[in-house]
């Protein structure tokens, strides 16, 4: 599926509560360019299933399309 910025939020998280010495602010302002490349994949990967949609295709055959396991689509 790629980065998303759920994913990076957990990552953050993680390594914030792990160290006492970082905060989150730190972490998001050094993660930036990754928060603004997960975007651009997130907008992509939301265009590519609304055109899908459009097109009449259903939830199994995108998540198919996009090689997805439906549980995750």
């Amino acid at each position: 599926m790629g980065v998303t910025c759920a994913g990076l939020d957990a990552e953050v998280q993680a390594m914030a509560d792990g160290d006492a010495y970082s905060d989150l602010d730190t972490w998001n302002m050094l993660l930036d360019p990754a928060y603004r490349f997960a975007q651009t994949q997130e907008a992509a990967l939301i265009g590519r299933i609304q055109a899908m949609s459009e097109q009449g295709m259903g939830i199994q055959a995108i998540a198919a399309a996009l090689q997805v396991p439906l549980k995750t689509a």
